[in-house]
């Protein structure tokens, strides 16, 4: 249920990486890793070994799409959000190359296109969009993946640009894309002193990067300490040079899960309510047709939606009865 609209107040910009989204992509040995394990109180889901390196870090091998889900029904519980601040899914490519074998395995078939009417690739957009479900759980996320150079010629004019690609298909990296704060390109770069380097861009033209904050660096040396000063900076910046009262609970994204025995209970009290009304046939008759042979008292978490939607239509029902 929403919270009372007319008490809610206004969002506070903050410094809290628990509340941001993050992707680093780029090739090999240019520190995403190492950058990610220092954001605050990590768990990295191992889709590849990389992190074995890392000294301290806490980290989950994944092994299967099965493993993945396995983490979500984790993530949900007070003891995961207590020890843990931010989720680094690594590589977030091998994660989705896992869902879509998944997905694949269920139907039994080789390719998406053999499961009609288009529902095998709506099945491996659904079942991948478990990301967007542990975005709502209050935690950091850093999604990290490959990404190589490459130099197009025009076959016209003959100019010659460069392009990244990503080994992320255009679904889940279109889904990524919008649900994080900031892309950032990483890549080697030899300084002024020969001196081999790795620069994150965040603003580059015909390049995937992004950063909600325009403020924020376009170009920086690659390290958790200018992330977060950059974000500090950036966050300055917009308040005219004085930083805003960081409030560490404000900005997070946590959303309450409902339990579904309350749901439960407030359908069996709107039951209770609208009985010797005028709406006690239409209760009766609705209650019958969406909870055929099954008591509302005799209800699990597996009804969870359809108590739902008995709850919003209970109560339109209510309104329309001045109830």
């Amino acid at each position: 249920m929403l919270p009372n609209i007319c008490e809610i107040k206004p969002n506070i910009v903050n410094t809290n990486l628990k509340s941001k989204f993050f992707f680093f992509y780029g090739e090999q040995g240019t520190w995403k890793t190492t950058v990610a394990s220092q954001f605050p109180k990590p768990l990295l889901a191992g889709f590849e070994i990389g992190y074995q390196f890392i000294d301290g870090l806490h980290a989950v091998p994944m092994q299967s799409w099965s493993d993945m889900k396995d983490l979500y029904r984790q993530l949900k519980t007070p003891a995961a959000k207590e020890k843990y601040d931010t989720i680094i899914f690594d590589t977030i490519s091998a994660a989705y190359a896992m869902c879509y074998k998944y997905v694949l395995g269920q139907y039994g078939v080789d390719d998406p296109s053999q499961v009609p009417f288009g529902k095998g690739w709506r099945s491996i957009r659904e079942e991948f969009g478990i990301i967007k479900e542990i975005s709502k759980l209050g935690y950091g996320l850093v999604f990290i993946a490959h990404g190589k150079e490459q130099e197009i010629t025009d076959a016209k004019t003959k100019n010659v640009t460069t392009k990244v690609k990503v080994d992320l298909d255009s679904m889940p990296m279109n889904m990524v894309s919008e649900l994080v704060d900031f892309c950032f390109y990483v890549r080697k770069e030899t300084d002024e002193n020969g001196v081999e380097q790795v620069y994150a861009y965040s603003d580059l033209p015909n390049i995937d990067t992004k950063r909600r904050m325009r403020e924020f660096p376009a170009r920086f040396l690659f390290t958790f300490d200018n992330i977060e000063q950059g974000l500090a900076t950036a966050i300055a910046a917009r308040h005219n040079g004085t930083t805003a009262d960081v409030d560490n609970n404000n900005n997070l994204r946590e959303v309450i899960e409902e339990r579904w025995e309350k749901i439960r209970d407030d359908v069996i009290a709107l039951i209770q309510q609208l009985t010797g009304t005028a709406a006690e046939n239409e209760v009766g008759r609705y209650i019958t047709e969406i909870f055929p042979n099954t008591r509302i008292s005799q209800t699990s978490e597996l009804d969870k939606d359809k108590l739902i939607a008995a709850r919003d239509y209970l109560r339109e029902l209510g309104d329309r009865i001045g109830k």
